[in-house]
């Protein structure tokens, strides 16, 4: 099992741990912190995109840092199931990984900004709803370490990210 070797706390180690996308502060990404800590991966199964059912996605943008932690929870949840039950059921929903954009309702960049966070199943986990994300999902990225969204206050179900307290 791939877990994350640590998981920082807080917008600074967050910062100090995946970098900063913006550190010229001039609201847009930098180049050079894209091209050094993105990579793409293929992904072990392929999925949906969640705004375009139809459009199979099969590789994703990652931080590096995450990368290994990420595939190896997507990978058990693979095992777990298998490709065509998650795709009968509707578990194999994309929906969004790298993301230049700020967090839903906040000021503050998304962890999406930084390749950390990945949305899974949106339509079983919206945004501010309970959660009907499957528990071996769910249980796939907790025990790697990453933080699921669906036990915070306003409930965040789809997400998942490697950071806490941010």
């Amino acid at each position: 099992m791939k877990a994350l070797d640590q998981v920082p706390v807080g917008l600074t180690q967050l910062i100090r741990t995946y970098g900063n996308p913006d550190a010229d502060g001039d609201g847009n990404i930098d180049l050079g912190w894209l091209q050094a800590e993105l990579i793409t991966v293929s992904l072990p199964f392929a999925m949906r995109c969640s705004w375009q059912p139809f459009a199979p996605v099969r590789r994703i943008q990652v931080h590096r840092l995450v990368a290994d932690s990420m595939m190896d929870a997507l990978i058990e949840i693979e095992q777990h199931a298998g490709a065509q039950v998650l795709a009968d059921d509707g578990l194999d929903m994309y929906g969004g990984c790298f993301a230049w954009r700020l967090a839903r309702g906040s000021p503050y960049r998304s962890t999406h900004c930084w390749g950390i966070a990945i949305d899974l199943n949106p339509a079983l986990a919206p945004w501010g709803k309970p959660s009907n994300q499957p528990k071996f999902i769910v249980d796939a990225f907790m025990k790697r370490g990453w933080t699921w969204g669906g036990s915070w206050k306003v409930p965040d179900g789809m997400h998942f990210q490697a950071v806490v307290g941010y």
